[in-house]
């Protein structure tokens, strides 16, 4: 058994472990969405039986989408801005280069592996991409970085622009073909008026029969269904429309590590008035997003500067929820006066084993859906899914205190470590 004070010693920013653990935890409360329907995005076709399960969709939305994606996404960029920092300190430029290289290519290929094998919507290997843009990212200075940032931030919301306004202009056409009497419409006129009728109603389930029937099948039909929806082996990294918002919150997190408040939040001079006005503003913004994405489903946005707002509103949330988290974290450190509260040392324990758990809830959650487990897929309302959750959840924290009581780091942590080391092993220990 490893001596713990390894484990939780003061050269470790525990908070971070913390974060990481509830960012793990919380993703699982989006991710067994999707393997568990059809579509799991649309709110009028699977797993609504009732109309519990319309509101439990919106608050698990509200609450929980893209949120701990943002914290995740956050906390790996601080983890490998940690990494090379140390890399570099410990080895020269080459050696240092050479290890963060490989370590990128080990988790790519565990990504790719995972998405293949395991589930199509895995996102190791895109972090593995963003990561070769962080090492370009990490001698530049705050204000460049906050530069960059903002030219990221600008872009995402004139997507969130652009999307808007083609749907605004859209339904404007819309409007005047229908204002023609029926036997005078243009061609075009009736292309606009089948455009916004095909966006505004609601999709057909039987569409998705052969999708459901696949995830019911067997393991080998679930294999080839991941290797048509993967398209890393025809030249597509990346998944669609989230590149630029994973680098942003990546630097994000790089930004927030440097001004020092993962070590003490008291860094920043007006933190709370700060996070309690980030979190009051993105919850409130994120109220009309996600009750009109739940309840008003069929009628598309055509508000542009709601438009705006709403795509970078989870970020927002995101990051006012990481300084959430990180605050209240050191404050009950500074009135137990302790380095880490020890009740909460099964989330860093989750936190420590983030790849492996990641990873392990896909597996569970595959068993449980797919044809070649349980084949629960499609079978669960909204509401019912919810009972998992804590299940699943639970298995994460009990597993992960039994390991580390053990070891000294998780079987993919240690895995993915040996991996980067593989050359010049004595000259790199």
């Amino acid at each position: 058994m490893d001596n713990q004070n390894t484990l939780y010693g003061p050269d470790r920013i525990h908070v971070l472990d913390f974060l990481r653990g509830i960012a793990v935890l919380g993703i699982l409360v989006l991710n067994i969405e999707n393997f568990a329907f059809a579509k799991s995005f649309n709110p009028y076709l699977f797993g609504f039986d009732t109309e519990l399960d319309h509101s439990v969709r919106f608050w698990v939305y509200y609450l929980f989408q893209g949120k701990f994606f943002s914290i995740f996404s956050i906390l790996f960029g601080v983890s490998f801005y940690l990494m090379m920092d140390k890399l570099s300190q410990k080895y020269n430029g080459l050696t240092a280069m050479d290890i963060y290289a490989r370590r990128l290519l080990v988790l790519f290929v565990i990504g790719i592996a995972h998405a293949y094998l395991v589930w199509d919507g895995d996102i190791l290997h895109h972090y593995a991409i963003c990561g070769l843009f962080l090492f370009t990212l990490r001698s530049f200075g705050q204000k460049q970085l906050l530069l960059i940032s903002l030219l990221l931030c600008g872009s995402i919301m004139y997507n969130g622009y652009e999307r808007t306004n083609r749907a605004a202009e859209q339904y404007q056409a819309y409007q005047v073909a229908i204002s023609v009497e029926e036997d005078d419409h243009s061609s075009s006129q009736q292309r606009a008026i089948n455009r916004w009728q095909r966006r505004t109603s609601e999709s057909n389930p039987d569409y998705y029969q052969d999708d459901i029937s696949i995830r019911q099948g067997s393991y080998w039909d679930n294999l080839l269904e991941n290797i048509d929806s993967i398209k890393v082996i025809k030249g597509q990294l990346f998944h669609d429309n989230i590149l630029f918002n994973t680098l942003l919150l990546m630097m994000i997190g790089i930004l927030l590590y440097r001004t020092g408040i993962f070590e003490s939040y008291q860094k920043w001079r007006y933190y709370w008035s700060i996070t309690s006005g980030l979190l009051v503003l993105s919850m409130y913004l994120a109220y009309g997003r996600y009750h009109h994405w739940s309840f008003d489903y069929l009628s598309p946005n055509i508000h542009v500067i709601k438009g705006v707002m709403y795509s970078i509103i989870y970020i927002v949330q995101g990051v006012s929820y990481v300084l959430v988290l990180n605050g209240l974290y050191q404050k009950l450190c500074q009135s137990r006066h302790v380095n880490w509260p020890r009740y909460l040392k099964p989330i860093n324990n989750v936190g420590r084993m983030a790849l492996t758990n990641y990873l392990l809830q896909s597996l569970i959650c595959a068993l449980i859906f797919y044809g070649y487990g349980a084949n629960l897929f499609n079978q669960l309302s909204r509401s019912e899914l919810l009972m998992l959750i804590p299940v699943i959840g639970l298995f994460n924290i009990v597993f992960s205190c039994l390991y580390l009581y053990y070891f000294s780091q998780g079987p993919m942590e240690k895995l993915w470590r040996k991996w980067s080391y593989v050359t010049s092993a004595k000259s790199v220990y």
